[in-house]
């Protein structure tokens, strides 16, 4: 935009069954809860099957070995969390899938802002990231509304960043993890 602002909403999301379920959801047309989000659970599962594999632009399913391979680096041993049941290891997996994609969101936009003649176009950058909370859309579910929690929020300009996540949100709690755009 010329003299605009760029306002980025980003996260993974995670379905909860209407049971309560953490990484299942109703879904319309099918008959029981299915997997949600169907990428994370899925990587989670080879991992734990001990996959080794390598994301190439080449490969047939280049997103699931992508989430496979920068996710082995991010949970470490995950024998305790399987220990304690699924819905805890899928709200840690959601968790970290959320730290992989601020990882990519902040290198992307810290590119981008390091440019020459970026900030001439540009006044504002806005990132707003979190969790998507898939609520149940299928038979006999009840209500079907999602969920957004929010985990960051940052604006960017020519002077540098402000976290605003405090001044918005603070009456929710604080993120675990501060994350910084690096420009340059």
């Amino acid at each position: 935009p010329n003299s605009g602002k760029i306002f980025i909403l980003f996260g993974p999301h995670v379905g909860i069954s209407q049971e309560g379920v953490v990484g299942k959801v109703e879904r319309i047309g099918v008959s029981k809860p299915s997997t949600s989000c169907g990428a994370a659970v899925g990587a989670y599962k080879a991992i734990m099957a001990g996959a080794d594999v390598t994301a190439t632009s080449t490969s047939s399913d280049f997103q699931e070995e992508y989430i496979i391979e920068k996710l082995k680096e991010k949970l470490g041993p995950l024998a305790d969390m399987e220990g304690k049941g699924g819905d805890e290891a899928v709200a840690h997996i959601t968790k970290k899938m959320f730290d992989m994609v601020v990882e990519l969101m902040l290198a992307n936009v810290g590119a981008a802002v390091a440019k020459d003649g970026f900030w001439n176009k540009v006044t504002e950058v806005s990132l707003l990231g979190g969790i998507v909370v898939n609520r149940g859309h299928g038979p006999n579910a009840k209500g079907g509304e999602d969920y957004f929690q929010p985990l960051m929020f940052k604006v960017l300009d020519a002077d540098g960043e402000t976290d605003l996540y405090a001044d918005v949100f603070r009456d929710l709690p604080t993120p675990v993890k501060c994350y910084t755009v690096v420009q340059g």
